[in-house]
């Protein structure tokens, strides 16, 4: 019974930069949720072109899972810069409960 389904609060302020070594995203940690509890990791999704179908039930797109309530930036190495990519971030709770998505477009 303690045991919840009540996800957490999104990422904010998602931002994307292009560094030297590829994309750099970027965001702030999320306030707690209903039931007290904050995020423990997020998930980054990248999606090819300009306006991709954003499946977040497809672990294809999953480029990293960063985890710590700190570890709010994530460094695309993979990326390539004659593409136009959308990313995605999401909040993950302790107990797995996954929040909504944070979307940055990279022009």
């Amino acid at each position: 019974p303690w045991l919840d389904s009540i996800p957490p609060l999104p990422p904010r302020d998602l931002k994307a930069a292009v560094v030297p070594e590829g994309i750099e995203l970027f965001w702030q940690q999320p306030g707690q949720a209903l039931d007290g509890d904050g995020a423990s990791s997020y998930v980054v999704y990248r999606f090819e072109g300009r306006r991709p179908r954003l499946v977040l039930d497809d672990p294809r797109f999953i480029v990293a899972r960063c985890f710590g309530e700190s570890s709010t930036r994530f460094l695309d190495k993979t990326a390539d810069a004659k593409k136009k990519y959308v990313y995605v971030v999401t909040a993950v709770d302790r107990l797995q409960n996954e929040s909504r998505e944070t979307v940055v477009r990279m022009q």
